[in-house]
């Protein structure tokens, strides 16, 4: 999995490519911590996103639990239909902001 960070004054966008799964969930959750102490909104661009463990999608829960209790607007922009399905059926489609 590779992040990159695109950053404006009010805004940062991680765009993320590979999987991300028990190997790779780490990198990203310690990336959108660090991040939000920033206090920016934030975009998780997963269009280049491939395959979304259970662990992928705990890193997702918890980074719109924590930015809600931060006031922070989080974003999921670009997800594969196959993991808007994934969306859909675990009902994170209702809870989650997800762009196109």
């Amino acid at each position: 999995m590779t992040i990159e960070r695109q950053t404006s004054e009010k805004l940062t966008t991680l765009i993320v490519n590979g999987r991300l799964d028990a190997d790779t969930h780490m990198s990203l959750q310690n990336e959108i911590v660090e991040l939000m102490n920033d206090g920016k909104d934030l975009i998780l661009d997963i269009s280049g996103v491939v395959y979304v463990s259970s662990a992928g999608l705990r890193v997702f829960i918890d980074s719109h639990k924590k930015a809600q209790a931060a006031g922070i607007l989080f974003s999921i922009k670009g997800p594969s239909d196959s993991i808007r399905e994934i969306f859909d059926l675990t009902g994170f489609s209702t809870i989650l902001n997800v762009v196109d």
